[in-house]
């Protein structure tokens, strides 16, 4: 079963401010259901975003690296 949070908690959770949280949901880079007019984030693409985020490193700003 999938756990859903809000994007309130999943800005808290990983450090993000809500309007970032969300443009990862509109961009389709975290999964995510739109109810109500809310996104609601799934916790594990979250967390495997924040992971590869961290893989990165200082790559992830290099606009010549491969996706």
């Amino acid at each position: 079963m999938t756990d859903y949070i809000t994007t309130a908690e999943a800005a808290q959770m990983a450090g993000y401010t809500e309007d970032y949280v969300r443009r990862l949901a509109r961009t389709q880079k975290v999964k995510s259901d739109k109810k109500g007019g809310q996104y609601w984030i799934d916790r594990d693409s979250l967390v495997t975003y924040m992971d590869m985020v961290k893989a990165m490193g200082s790559q992830r700003f290099n606009w010549r690296r491969k996706q």
